[in-house]
């Protein structure tokens, strides 16, 4: 070889044995000066309703500061809980520097380092957002109880103030750019659609005709207008959800709200299917994200079927490699399949499992004080328990998953609620209370019924709220036949 050829080979060497290989990481740290040594903290990456990932640490005694590297493949959206709980947006290779700082029960953040623009630019969403629900502060349900007129006025300007604040911020990445364009819109079809469920609700009482469906229509096509950007939306689960059940109240009847109806599920997909207004690429993607919605929903017993039409449907879908993984994930939380035990400290201080009531049926309600759906079905409770005052062989298991500093609330509310009747137990670690990782748990409230031999009979039963649906599936596990179910109402 010639000497100018070995001395060039060299050079290549040095540079290319120098450059280090693209990072699937972010370096996060926090800065903390009240940090509890002893409190646990969980860094969580979640798709289409599965963890990615999940970290926990504590600081330790003396210290203030901690340091993460978050496993990241893309740009993503995680969330840190513990003391407090926040959304990050965050990418490969970046540096996340992040000062938390408390002042009474309030949280406050700046940030540091290459990721920092990007969040800069989202607390100042988040304060447009604050500003515009503060107008409505005193009304019964924040700003979905404006008239339409004045809350359509207030949401605009909310998307125009933040389409102003992306324009001229500095420093964030294409990515960056790209996701929240359709994400601000997106979020923005998410405001009407929620305004539209209380629409429906309120209108029961109270008329405003100045809003109709077909204002929701148009604002959607925008939002599919933005194709493929708005598939990376951090709100873009939110708005299939919305989307596909904009006109679900058609199915609902007086005594039973239209979501307790499994079959009500599989209409609203084939409706979805047939609907000609959702451009075709951008279906498939929405389809795949519904079905992977409805294990929260039905479960993975109830959601089989539908999971299977899809894959035979879209075959060679990007979606069908998620699903496959998502509902093997659930796997065993299928009926049939051993409740995975726990254990919890109940209002009398006594260390109680769900173990302990094998040979009785068990319908577990999880909820938290701060859960107003949650607290709405306590009624609807009350009525199927009084229906079946005389069954010593039904336990009302109560799992709260409220973080330990609410405790004394939580007794309180026991009674307030008029629901210690039943077994209360307490969690004491919020969403990292074991139950949630063992059942799936992603929303409350959630309900789960176990059979007499400890084994799961759905895991994702139907709510008080079903009247009959759940009445009647708990006196079949008590070997109850249907005909004296029936003249027992």
């Amino acid at each position: 070889m010639k000497k100018e050829n070995l001395l060039f080979a060299l050079i290549l060497l040095a540079f290319f044995g120098c450059q280090s290989k693209p990072s699937n990481e972010l370096s996060l740290i926090i800065k903390f000066d009240g940090a509890d040594p002893e409190k646990e903290y969980s860094i969580r990456l979640t798709s289409n309703y599965m963890v990615e990932s999940s970290t926990k640490f504590k600081f330790g005694e003396g210290k203030t500061e901690h340091k993460v590297m978050v496993p990241l493949d893309a740009p993503k959206m995680f969330t840190l809980s513990g003391d407090f709980y926040k959304t990050f947006y965050g990418e490969p290779g970046q540096e996340l520097v992040v000062q938390v700082d408390k002042e009474g029960d309030e949280f406050s953040y700046s940030y540091e380092g290459s990721g920092a623009h990007a969040m800069q630019a989202l607390e100042e969403f988040a304060s447009l957002e604050e500003e515009f629900e503060e107008q409505a502060a005193e009304l019964d349900y924040g700003v979905y109880s404006m008239p339409w007129e004045e809350f359509s006025a207030g949401i605009d300007r909310v998307r125009e103030q933040k389409e102003k604040v992306l324009l001229e911020a500095d420093g964030v990445s294409q990515n960056f750019e790209q996701v929240m364009k359709a994400d601000i819109w997106v979020d923005y079809v998410n405001q009407i659609s929620s305004f539209q469920s209380y629409y429906n609700y309120r209108i029961k009482k109270e008329e405003d005709p100045e809003f109709e469906s077909e204002i929701l229509d148009s604002r959607y096509e925008k939002a599919f207008a933005f194709g493929t950007e708005a598939l990376g939306s951090m709100s873009f689960s939110s708005m299939i959800t919305g989307y596909v059940t904009k006109d679900a109240s058609d199915l609902a009847t007086e005594e039973v709200p239209w979501y307790s109806i499994p079959e009500n599920w599989v209409t609203l997909y084939e409706r979805t299917k047939e609907d000609s207004s959702v451009p075709t690429a951008f279906k498939e993607v929405m389809l795949g994200n519904y079905v992977s919605q409805l294990l929260m929903s039905l479960g993975v017993d109830g959601a089989w079927e539908i999971k299977e039409e899809f894959m035979n449907d879209y075959p060679e879908s990007g979606e069908t490699d998620i699903i496959k993984s998502l509902y093997a994930s659930w796997e065993p939380l299928k009926q049939g399949k051993p409740a995975p035990d726990f254990t919890y400290s109940s209002i009398d201080n006594e260390l109680v499992s769900l173990s302990d009531f094998k040979g009785k049926v068990v319908y577990i309600d999880v909820w938290a004080t701060w859960c107003g759906p949650c607290i709405a079905e306590f009624p609807s409770m009350k009525k199927l328990k009084e229906r079946l005052k005389d069954a010593d062989d039904v336990v009302w298991l109560y799992v709260s998953i409220d973080d330990a500093d609410v405790k004394e609330k939580w007794e309180k509310d026991v009674e307030k609620y008029e629901i210690q009747e039943g077994v209360n137990l307490f969690g004491g670690e919020g969403w990292e209370t074991s139950i949630t990782d063992l059942y799936k748990i992603n929303g409350i409230p959630r309900y789960l019924l176990i059979d007499k031999d400890g084994m799961i009979h759905n895991a994702q039963a139907q709510r008080p709220s079903s009247g009959d649906l759940i009445y009647n599936e708990i006196q079949k596990l008590r070997g109850v036949s249907l005909e004296e179910t029936l003249s027992m109402k």
